[in-house]
């Protein structure tokens, strides 16, 4: 770690602490000598930062002082550059535009080196080239107004899919498949979780109402389902594309033999004719074993693109 980051870091912890920190501990949590130590508090304590010294307790940074909040690594202005080029690749003309509105706050508040590197970065950084920036009419639900009522733990009510009558969610969970958004939430009226795309959602409105996040709830279990509702599928998939199966799969293997040229595993799905259309991406390298309900499902399906 260079000197520079561990006196910001330094910094942060003597301010976010509520105790007093020793040069012993400081010493032992970077990894370096007390002497490394005293020699980064006196550089910081050159730039005018108010450091009190305990000769019992140790060091602190007084109540009321204000550290600038934006002061970056270079490392660290490179993962906000990546995430801020992950937003502006969304069809969601709204999340584009709030990132561009980031970036140039942060680009108006940093170093001048620091603002050629996100420059560069903006140039030189692609996420998924291929997204095709149509023109979409369906605006969908704010993800901002929904990230408020999940934080805030307020009821929302929305149409979905043209319905007549309104929803009412719990909402707990953003979560993004792979080119959409979508919101995890329990339904008051058919008193189970369910999954809701953002694109889907119109008139949304953040209701008064509270609730009571149940604590047992992660996003797994909401993601992959209760178990006594899903069918359980076992495939045989060739060696050359396990890893990419692995990392797009949307459930969790429940078991996995290796074998010379593939591998045979079981996993549980909720849909048999979702899982279909996505094991059909692999063509001939996935083969389904059973069951066979999913067979018929995949041999009609084919059977109907001819």
């Amino acid at each position: 770690m260079k000197s520079q980051e561990r006196r910001l870091k330094i910094l942060l912890l003597l301010q976010s602490r509520r105790k007093n920190l020793g040069v012993n501990e400081l010493a032992e949590y970077f990894g370096v000598s007390r002497r490394t130590i005293f020699r980064d508090l006196n550089f910081i304590t050159e730039m005018d930062v108010p450091i009190a010294h305990d000769s019992i307790d140790g060091y602190s940074i007084p109540k009321g002082y204000s550290i600038p909040p934006l002061m970056f690594t270079d490392k660290e202005i490179s993962v906000i550059m990546i995430g801020l080029s992950f937003l502006k690749s969304q069809t969601d003309q709204g999340m584009v535009d709030d990132a561009k509105s980031v970036q140039l706050k942060i680009e108006n508040v940093v170093p001048e080196a620091l603002r050629g590197l996100i420059r560069t970065m903006d140039q030189s950084v692609i996420v998924d080239p291929y997204i095709k920036k149509i023109q979409n009419n369906e605006i969908g639900a704010d993800w901002y107004a929904i990230s408020n009522c999940i934080s805030n733990h307020n009821q929302i009510s929305f149409k979905y899919k043209s319905a007549i009558t309104q929803r009412i969610v719990n909402p707990y969970f953003l979560i993004y498949f792979s080119d959409h958004w979508n919101m995890l939430g329990y339904d008051i009226a058919k008193k189970a979780f369910r999954n809701f795309r953002l694109e889907k959602i119109s008139e949304l409105i953040s209701l008064d109402e509270k609730f009571v996040p149940d604590s047992k709830i992660n996003h797994e279990s909401v993601v992959y389902g209760d178990p006594d509702g899903l069918h359980t599928i076992k495939i045989q998939v060739n060696r050359t594309i396990w890893h990419d199966l692995l990392r797009t799969l949307p459930a969790e293997l429940t078991s996995v033999v290796e074998e010379n040229s593939h591998y045979i595993c079981e996993f549980s799905f909720n849909s048999l004719e979702n899982i279909n259309v996505f094991l059909l991406r692999y063509g001939n390298d996935v083969n389904v074993l059973s069951p066979n309900e999913l067979k018929d499902i995949r041999n009609e399906y084919l059977r109907s693109m001819m």
